[in-house]
């Protein structure tokens, strides 16, 4: 919900002053649709060399998941 909220937040400032955001998205936000994050959200599993497995799921592994989708262009 908060990551929800602050997207929100981001787009508002974003579009009151669309120069000033026209590379980077307000509140460190890289991606500001789905599709873009979700493709983010993906380069977590690239982070982790061949062979080796994904971290056992957890909420802090889905909350790193997020995040990458949040930071990653």
């Amino acid at each position: 919900m908060a990551l929800a909220a602050e997207r929100e937040a981001a787009a508002r400032i974003e579009a009151g002053n669309p120069e000033r955001h026209m590379l980077d998205g307000a509140h460190g936000w890289a991606n500001g649709d789905i599709p873009a994050f979700l493709e983010a959200a993906c380069e977590f599993f690239a982070s982790v060399p061949d062979g080796e497995s994904v971290p056992d799921p957890s909420w802090k592994v889905f909350a790193e998941i997020l995040w990458c989708g949040k930071i990653i262009e």
